[in-house]
């Protein structure tokens, strides 16, 4: 409102409610007195206790994504796990099992480096789940009961493309991850180099091509439909090896090339950085040796 008597009209959407339930397992058995806390970034959190059988129920859960904690104030043991409620009415089912957990929190950062990233989705996958949380004004995260084992950190900027993404293993009981600060990646990858050079002509039949890129890349994402070796034949097969720092593809075909013939290297913008961003789409052609004998 901007002066007195101003109406304003405006449309409130109800998405509706479901019901969350399920059991809390320890050593097989159902867990009782466990706090139970369901988050969610549309209406915070709520807690609940499992009853003497380990059961659990949350009502008037909003449609959609969650996480779910739980943690037994006695064996100080915890567990975790993250679902969705699709539409109204809906009765979701989700049991937990106790075990030895740690923590991984952090702040995000926007691509300046400096403003906080609000409002950011983060979302932490691994043992089956994904689990939800979205960052503060200050651009702090955390999750508080993280299962051990290796996780993949996945955050999408609140209005914005940018985005971030790392690995997180969690080896001990207790350990805590920080990861304070994360930087927002917003630029898509690009190749710097190519050897053999665009356009090159007489190369050997046992030719291999190293493709250097501007940043890490994901290797999930680095796939035959994504990187496509072809010549007078076809799509041919080949070997792709992403090196350790992520910045250099090898493709070795797996059969030598035909003499006195044209080849392509194709890589797609579904190929990704570590964040997610598509690569700009890349394109080079070489030819090889003429080994094939003059004739009369």
């Amino acid at each position: 409102l901007t002066f007195q008597g101003q109406e304003l009209e405006k449309n409130i959407l109800f998405l509706g409610v479901g019901t969350l339930r399920g059991r809390v397992f320890a050593n097989g058995e159902g867990a009782p007195n466990v706090t139970v806390t369901f988050t969610s970034s549309m209406t915070g959190s709520k807690s609940v206790s499992t009853d003497s059988s380990g059961n659990f129920e949350l009502l008037g859960i909003p449609v959609g994504r969650f996480s779910l904690e739980a943690l037994d104030p006695v064996t100080r043991l915890g567990a975790s796990g993250g679902g969705e409620i699709s539409e109204n009415g809906q009765t979701l089912t989700l049991d937990l099992t106790l075990s030895s957990y740690g923590r991984i929190r952090g702040r995000i950062l926007r691509t300046d480096g400096v403003t906080p990233a609000a409002r950011a989705a983060v979302t932490l996958t691994g043992k089956g789940h994904t689990l939800y949380a979205s960052t503060g004004e200050d651009g702090s995260f955390a999750f508080s009961t993280v299962t051990l084992g290796s996780w993949m950190l996945r955050v999408q900027e609140w209005n914005g493309d940018a985005k971030a993404a790392l690995a997180a293993d969690l080896a001990s009981p207790n350990q805590e991850l920080v990861f304070d600060p994360l930087l927002l990646d917003g630029a898509s990858p690009s190749v710097l180099s190519l050897l053999p050079a665009s356009g090159s002509t007489g190369l050997p039949l046992d030719t291999t091509l190293s493709v250097t890129f501007s940043e890490g890349m994901d290797p999930s994402s680095l796939t035959s439909e994504t990187v496509i070796f072809s010549g007078p034949s076809g799509v041919l097969p080949a070997t792709r090896t992403l090196s350790a720092d992520r910045l250099t593809l090898v493709v070795a075909p797996h059969a030598p090339l035909q003499s006195f013939s044209l080849y392509t290297l194709t890589i797609t913008d579904q190929a990704t950085d570590i964040a997610g961003n598509p690569l700009s789409p890349f394109s080079s052609s070489f030819l090889t040796r003429d080994l094939i004998p003059p004739r009369v």
